[in-house]
Protein backbone atom coordinates (compact mmCIF):
# COMPACT_ATOMS: atom_id res chain seq x y z
CA UNK A 1 0.00 0.00 0.00
CA UNK A 2 1.73 2.95 -0.94
CA UNK A 3 0.48 6.64 0.01
CA UNK A 4 1.70 10.04 -0.98
CA UNK A 5 0.97 12.80 0.68
CA UNK A 6 0.85 16.27 -0.42
CA UNK A 7 1.77 19.83 1.85
CA UNK A 8 0.70 23.20 0.30
CA UNK A 9 2.71 25.81 1.87
CA UNK A 10 2.96 29.53 1.58
CA UNK A 11 5.18 31.73 4.23
CA UNK A 12 5.35 29.99 7.43
CA UNK A 13 8.35 28.05 7.03
CA UNK A 14 8.18 27.01 10.75
CA UNK A 15 4.84 25.47 10.73
CA UNK A 16 6.16 23.60 7.44
CA UNK A 17 9.17 22.25 9.44
CA UNK A 18 6.77 20.82 11.87
CA UNK A 19 3.98 19.28 9.31
CA UNK A 20 7.06 17.57 7.23
CA UNK A 21 8.79 16.12 10.70
CA UNK A 22 5.33 14.85 11.64
CA UNK A 23 4.83 13.02 8.33
CA UNK A 24 8.44 11.89 8.41
CA UNK A 25 7.51 10.19 11.35
CA UNK A 26 4.56 8.14 10.86
CA UNK A 27 3.89 4.97 11.71
CA UNK A 28 2.56 3.79 8.33
CA UNK A 29 5.56 5.28 6.61
CA UNK A 30 4.78 7.48 3.12
CA UNK A 31 5.83 6.80 0.04
CA UNK A 32 6.53 10.13 -1.28
CA UNK A 33 5.97 13.38 0.02
CA UNK A 34 4.99 16.16 -2.21
CA UNK A 35 5.42 20.14 -1.08
CA UNK A 36 4.13 22.83 -3.36
CA UNK A 37 5.91 25.92 -2.68
CA UNK A 38 3.35 28.74 -3.47
CA UNK A 39 6.49 30.75 -4.61
CA UNK A 40 7.07 31.81 -1.03
CA UNK A 41 9.67 34.61 0.45
CA UNK A 42 10.81 33.40 3.96
CA UNK A 43 13.42 31.24 3.50
CA UNK A 44 11.09 28.22 2.52
CA UNK A 45 13.07 27.61 -1.44
CA UNK A 46 16.46 27.36 0.16
CA UNK A 47 15.13 24.27 3.21
CA UNK A 48 13.02 22.59 0.71
CA UNK A 49 16.39 22.82 -1.65
CA UNK A 50 18.08 21.38 1.30
CA UNK A 51 15.70 18.52 2.32
CA UNK A 52 14.76 16.94 -1.09
CA UNK A 53 18.22 15.83 -1.27
CA UNK A 54 15.97 12.89 0.51
CA UNK A 55 14.61 10.37 -2.41
CA UNK A 56 11.41 10.83 -0.58
CA UNK A 57 10.52 14.44 -0.57
CA UNK A 58 9.65 16.00 -4.19
CA UNK A 59 8.94 20.09 -4.39
CA UNK A 60 7.79 21.90 -6.55
CA UNK A 61 8.08 25.58 -6.43
CA UNK A 62 5.32 27.12 -8.29
CA UNK A 63 6.47 30.83 -9.71
CA UNK A 64 3.50 32.70 -8.07
CA UNK A 65 0.98 31.94 -5.25
CA UNK A 66 -1.90 30.18 -6.80
CA UNK A 67 -3.35 29.53 -3.51
CA UNK A 68 -4.49 26.34 -1.68
CA UNK A 69 -6.56 25.24 -5.00
CA UNK A 70 -3.78 25.79 -7.50
CA UNK A 71 -1.57 24.33 -4.77
CA UNK A 72 -3.80 20.96 -4.39
CA UNK A 73 -4.23 21.20 -7.99
CA UNK A 74 -0.73 20.87 -8.57
CA UNK A 75 0.38 18.39 -5.87
CA UNK A 76 -2.53 16.19 -6.23
CA UNK A 77 -1.40 15.64 -10.17
CA UNK A 78 2.25 15.13 -9.18
CA UNK A 79 1.16 13.10 -6.49
CA UNK A 80 -0.76 10.58 -8.64
CA UNK A 81 1.85 10.55 -11.91
CA UNK A 82 4.19 8.54 -8.89
CA UNK A 83 2.16 6.19 -8.41
CA UNK A 84 0.44 5.52 -5.48
CA UNK A 85 -3.02 3.64 -3.92
CA UNK A 86 -4.05 6.98 -2.05
CA UNK A 87 -2.91 10.41 -1.59
CA UNK A 88 -2.99 12.09 1.80
CA UNK A 89 -3.37 16.07 1.81
CA UNK A 90 -3.28 18.95 4.07
CA UNK A 91 -1.89 22.39 4.57
CA UNK A 92 1.85 23.45 6.07
CA UNK A 93 -0.22 24.37 9.45
CA UNK A 94 -1.46 20.66 9.73
CA UNK A 95 0.73 18.57 12.13
CA UNK A 96 -0.48 14.82 12.19
CA UNK A 97 -0.22 12.69 14.73
CA UNK A 98 1.96 9.91 14.41
CA UNK A 99 -0.07 7.17 13.90
CA UNK A 100 -2.75 9.65 12.08
CA UNK A 101 -2.02 7.70 8.59
CA UNK A 102 -2.23 4.29 10.20
CA UNK A 103 -5.95 4.93 11.56
CA UNK A 104 -6.94 5.90 8.23
CA UNK A 105 -5.38 3.38 6.20
CA UNK A 106 -6.70 0.94 9.22
CA UNK A 107 -10.31 2.32 8.67
CA UNK A 108 -10.27 1.72 4.91
CA UNK A 109 -9.59 -1.58 5.79
CA UNK A 110 -12.89 -1.97 7.29
CA UNK A 111 -14.88 -0.26 4.92
CA UNK A 112 -13.15 -2.31 2.04
CA UNK A 113 -16.30 -3.25 1.14
CA UNK A 114 -17.75 0.08 0.77
CA UNK A 115 -17.10 3.02 -1.79
CA UNK A 116 -14.63 4.79 -0.64
CA UNK A 117 -14.10 8.32 -1.69
CA UNK A 118 -12.47 9.80 0.93
CA UNK A 119 -11.48 9.43 4.54
CA UNK A 120 -10.88 12.41 6.70
CA UNK A 121 -9.20 13.10 10.49
CA UNK A 122 -9.76 14.17 13.30
CA UNK A 123 -8.80 17.81 13.08
CA UNK A 124 -7.93 19.85 16.23
CA UNK A 125 -6.86 22.70 17.11
CA UNK A 126 -3.41 23.50 18.79
CA UNK A 127 -5.26 22.99 22.18
CA UNK A 128 -7.09 20.16 21.56
CA UNK A 129 -10.39 21.41 21.53
CA UNK A 130 -12.16 20.60 17.96
CA UNK A 131 -10.92 23.01 14.91
CA UNK A 132 -14.02 25.13 13.97
CA UNK A 133 -13.34 25.61 10.66
CA UNK A 134 -12.64 21.47 9.58
CA UNK A 135 -15.55 20.36 11.26
CA UNK A 136 -17.79 18.06 8.95
CA UNK A 137 -21.44 17.65 8.83
CA UNK A 138 -23.07 14.56 8.84
CA UNK A 139 -24.84 12.46 6.90
CA UNK A 140 -28.71 11.82 7.66
CA UNK A 141 -27.08 8.28 8.85
CA UNK A 142 -23.86 7.95 9.80
CA UNK A 143 -23.25 6.04 12.56
CA UNK A 144 -23.05 2.32 10.51
CA UNK A 145 -19.62 2.14 11.71
CA UNK A 146 -19.75 4.11 15.28
CA UNK A 147 -18.23 1.11 17.14
CA UNK A 148 -14.91 1.53 14.78
CA UNK A 149 -14.88 5.24 15.53
CA UNK A 150 -15.75 5.95 11.95
CA UNK A 151 -19.09 8.50 10.55
CA UNK A 152 -20.26 8.92 7.32
CA UNK A 153 -19.93 12.99 6.22
CA UNK A 154 -21.40 14.64 4.02
CA UNK A 155 -17.99 16.93 2.99
CA UNK A 156 -14.58 17.39 4.47
CA UNK A 157 -11.52 19.90 4.12
CA UNK A 158 -7.97 19.25 2.57
CA UNK A 159 -6.51 19.10 6.08
CA UNK A 160 -5.90 15.63 6.14
CA UNK A 161 -7.99 14.28 3.74
CA UNK A 162 -7.25 10.71 2.16
CA UNK A 163 -8.47 10.05 -1.44
CA UNK A 164 -8.01 6.72 -3.08
CA UNK A 165 -6.12 7.52 -6.61
CA UNK A 166 -8.78 5.76 -8.80
CA UNK A 167 -11.13 8.53 -7.33
CA UNK A 168 -8.79 11.34 -8.06
CA UNK A 169 -8.51 9.60 -11.64
CA UNK A 170 -12.45 9.17 -11.87
CA UNK A 171 -13.44 12.86 -10.61
CA UNK A 172 -10.54 14.89 -12.06
CA UNK A 173 -8.91 17.60 -9.91
CA UNK A 174 -9.31 20.56 -7.76
CA UNK A 175 -10.62 23.60 -9.58
CA UNK A 176 -7.15 25.76 -9.11
CA UNK A 177 -8.96 28.90 -10.32
CA UNK A 178 -10.86 28.72 -6.91
CA UNK A 179 -7.56 30.03 -5.06
CA UNK A 180 -9.09 30.12 -1.45
CA UNK A 181 -11.89 28.90 0.12
CA UNK A 182 -14.64 26.40 -1.39
CA UNK A 183 -12.41 24.12 -3.13
CA UNK A 184 -12.06 21.46 -0.31
CA UNK A 185 -16.50 21.63 -0.27
CA UNK A 186 -16.59 21.54 -3.86
CA UNK A 187 -14.17 18.40 -4.56
CA UNK A 188 -15.38 16.32 -1.27
CA UNK A 189 -19.05 16.71 -2.42
CA UNK A 190 -17.78 16.48 -6.11
CA UNK A 191 -17.04 13.16 -5.02
CA UNK A 192 -19.83 11.94 -3.51
CA UNK A 193 -21.60 12.92 -6.08
CA UNK A 194 -19.94 10.63 -8.38
CA UNK A 195 -21.45 7.61 -6.02
CA UNK A 196 -18.73 7.42 -3.56
CA UNK A 197 -19.05 7.34 0.69
CA UNK A 198 -16.78 10.19 2.89
CA UNK A 199 -15.86 9.14 6.35
CA UNK A 200 -14.70 10.87 9.58
CA UNK A 201 -12.15 8.73 11.38
CA UNK A 202 -12.05 9.40 15.02
CA UNK A 203 -8.75 7.75 15.81
CA UNK A 204 -6.78 9.88 13.13
CA UNK A 205 -6.12 13.18 14.86
CA UNK A 206 -4.29 15.89 13.64
CA UNK A 207 -3.84 19.22 14.99
CA UNK A 208 -4.63 22.74 12.65
CA UNK A 209 -2.35 25.53 13.87
CA UNK A 210 -4.73 28.18 13.20
CA UNK A 211 -4.13 31.68 14.68
CA UNK A 212 -7.67 31.57 15.76
CA UNK A 213 -10.18 28.99 16.27
CA UNK A 214 -12.36 30.76 14.28
CA UNK A 215 -14.98 28.93 11.57
CA UNK A 216 -16.52 30.41 8.04
CA UNK A 217 -19.01 33.57 9.67
CA UNK A 218 -18.84 36.87 7.54
CA UNK A 219 -21.23 38.50 10.58
CA UNK A 220 -18.27 37.81 13.17
CA UNK A 221 -14.99 37.86 11.03
CA UNK A 222 -12.40 40.79 11.81
CA UNK A 223 -12.36 43.26 9.12
CA UNK A 224 -9.00 42.03 8.31
CA UNK A 225 -10.31 38.74 7.34
CA UNK A 226 -13.47 40.11 5.33
CA UNK A 227 -11.50 40.32 1.96
CA UNK A 228 -11.43 36.52 2.17
CA UNK A 229 -15.21 35.95 1.90
CA UNK A 230 -15.25 36.91 -1.64
CA UNK A 231 -13.93 33.76 -2.56
CA UNK A 232 -15.70 31.71 -0.80
CA UNK A 233 -19.04 33.20 -1.78
CA UNK A 234 -17.51 33.62 -5.74
CA UNK A 235 -16.36 30.18 -5.96
CA UNK A 236 -19.59 28.91 -4.04
CA UNK A 237 -21.62 30.73 -6.83
CA UNK A 238 -19.82 28.94 -9.26
CA UNK A 239 -20.27 25.29 -7.96
CA UNK A 240 -23.94 26.04 -7.52
CA UNK A 241 -24.10 27.53 -11.03
CA UNK A 242 -21.83 23.93 -12.70
CA UNK A 243 -24.77 22.24 -10.55
CA UNK A 244 -27.97 23.38 -12.14
CA UNK A 245 -30.09 26.41 -12.20
CA UNK A 246 -32.25 24.80 -8.91
CA UNK A 247 -28.79 25.17 -6.61
CA UNK A 248 -27.87 28.59 -8.39
CA UNK A 249 -31.67 30.22 -7.87
CA UNK A 250 -31.04 29.08 -4.10
CA UNK A 251 -27.53 30.32 -3.84
CA UNK A 252 -28.67 33.95 -4.99
CA UNK A 253 -31.36 33.60 -2.45
CA UNK A 254 -28.93 33.11 0.39
CA UNK A 255 -26.54 35.83 -0.78
CA UNK A 256 -29.78 38.16 -0.41
CA UNK A 257 -30.74 37.03 2.61
CA UNK A 258 -27.06 37.35 4.38
CA UNK A 259 -26.76 40.52 2.79
CA UNK A 260 -30.30 41.72 4.47
CA UNK A 261 -29.13 39.77 7.84
CA UNK A 262 -25.51 42.15 7.69
CA UNK A 263 -27.56 45.21 7.14
CA UNK A 264 -30.01 44.83 9.97
CA UNK A 265 -27.89 42.60 12.23
CA UNK A 266 -25.16 42.91 14.82
CA UNK A 267 -21.72 43.36 12.85
CA UNK A 268 -18.92 45.41 12.04
CA UNK A 269 -18.53 46.69 8.80
CA UNK A 270 -21.34 46.46 7.25
CA UNK A 271 -21.01 48.16 4.02
CA UNK A 272 -17.50 46.25 3.01
CA UNK A 273 -19.65 43.11 4.23
CA UNK A 274 -22.39 43.72 1.70
CA UNK A 275 -20.18 44.84 -1.01
CA UNK A 276 -17.85 41.73 -0.83
CA UNK A 277 -21.01 39.73 -1.30
CA UNK A 278 -22.29 41.57 -4.03
CA UNK A 279 -18.57 41.64 -5.80
CA UNK A 280 -18.52 37.64 -5.31
CA UNK A 281 -21.95 37.22 -6.28
CA UNK A 282 -21.78 39.33 -9.26
CA UNK A 283 -17.91 37.85 -10.22
CA UNK A 284 -19.54 33.96 -9.85
CA UNK A 285 -21.84 34.60 -12.05
CA UNK A 286 -19.76 35.24 -14.75
CA UNK A 287 -16.82 33.34 -13.88
CA UNK A 288 -15.95 30.19 -16.20
CA UNK A 289 -13.73 26.89 -14.89
CA UNK A 290 -13.65 24.00 -15.66
CA UNK A 291 -12.57 20.36 -14.28
CA UNK A 292 -9.30 18.92 -15.20
CA UNK A 293 -8.85 15.24 -15.19
CA UNK A 294 -5.36 12.72 -15.49
CA UNK A 295 -5.00 11.51 -18.62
Amino acid sequence: MRVNAVVVTYNRLDLLKRSIGALLEQTFCLNRIIIVNNASTDGTRDYLKNISKDNRIIVLNLKKNLGGAGGFYHGIKRAYEEDCDYVWIMDDDTIAKDDALEKLIDAADVLKEKQVGFLASNVLWKDDSPCVMNVSRTVSVWNEYIKQGIIEVSHTSFVAMLIPAKVVKDVGLPIKEYYIWGDDGEYSTRILRSGYHGYSVGGSTVHHHMKENIGVDIMTTPKDRIDRFFYFYRNNTVTDKMRGPFLLCRRLLYHGYLMTKILFGRTDHKMTKIKTVVKATISGLFMRVRIRYIM
